[in-house]
C-alpha cells in the first residue's frame, strides 16, 4: 500500500494530464489490473506501462 499512497499524492501534486496517467497506470499495475485492461482504460501502449513501471521500481516516481 505505500506505493499507492505515494503515487496518489504524485497525481495529487502533479495536475498535469501526462505525468497523472502515467502515475496512475503505476496505481493499476500494484492494485493487479493486467496491463491489457490498463492499456484500454487509459488508452497508453503497453510499452509504456513496461517502461514507467520498470523506471519507477529502478529510480521512483519523478
Amino acid at each position: 500500500m505505500p506505493r499507492e499512497s505515494e503515487l496518489q499524492e504524485f497525481i495529487r501534486m502533479h495536475p498535469d494530464a501526462r505525468e497523472a496517467r502515467k502515475a496512475l497506470a503505476l496505481k493499476l499495475v500494484y492494485q493487479e489490473y493486467i496491463y491489457e485492461e490498463i492499456q484500454t482504460i487509459l488508452d497508453v501502449s503497453l510499452g509504456s506501462i513496461t517502461g514507467w513501471k520498470q523506471a519507477y521500481e529502478q529510480q521512483g516516481i519523478d
